[in-house]
């Protein structure tokens, strides 16, 4: 199922074209992670037009039993390639972490390829209370996932272009 944040005229395109710029930016030191991306699409085989098929390939990888969700972050210490960017050493090295950790692979993995990515940290869920008729929403639904600008003409779905939502925390998290 897409989920899609859908922008609905040319001044909204427009209105976006500076933040959409610095969105495919990733600092120089990360070429391994760029290569390792690469060569997970490869392997995939992912057409290099399909942009939500590499969206949702480098997502899916997130979520495999290679990677493990932890909110003590005192675990990872003793594995830490300290030379080495905190994400980089997260996705190629340790492979343990928060939301946090899996939605910043997962941007810098999408810019990595070209692919115009932001991180957002909000809340996920709440409790519905029956009594007042509204959500309670504590500090234990923060939650922090991806969106990936999928461009004019790729969607039907979107002809404006617009956001897919990505969450490559593994379930059960």
């Amino acid at each position: 199922e897409l989920q899609l944040l859908q922008l609905r005229s040319d001044r909204e395109e427009e209105f976006f074209k500076d933040e959409l710029s610095e969105m495919t930016s990733l600092p120089p030191n990360l070429q391994d992670l760029k290569r390792f991306t690469r060569d997970l699409l490869d392997q995939a085989q992912v057409p290099e037009e399909n942009l939500v098929l590499k969206c949702r390939t480098m997502e899916q990888f997130l979520k495999s039993d290679e990677f493990h969700y932890t909110l003590d972050l005192n675990q990872i210490q003793p594995m830490r390639q300290m030379d080495r960017d905190q994400v980089e050493d997260f996705l190629l090295n340790h492979r343990i972490g928060n939301c946090e950790y899996f939605a910043s692979a997962l941007t810098l993995m999408l810019r990595s390829q070209g692919i115009k990515a932001r991180m957002v940290i909000g809340f996920m869920g709440g409790e519905w209370n029956t009594l007042g008729s509204y959500y309670q929403v504590r500090q234990k639904h923060a939650h922090s996932w991806t969106e990936a600008f999928i461009p004019p003409g790729q969607l039907t779905e979107m002809p404006h272009g617009g956001w897919l939502r990505l969450d490559p925390t593994p379930t059960g998290s």
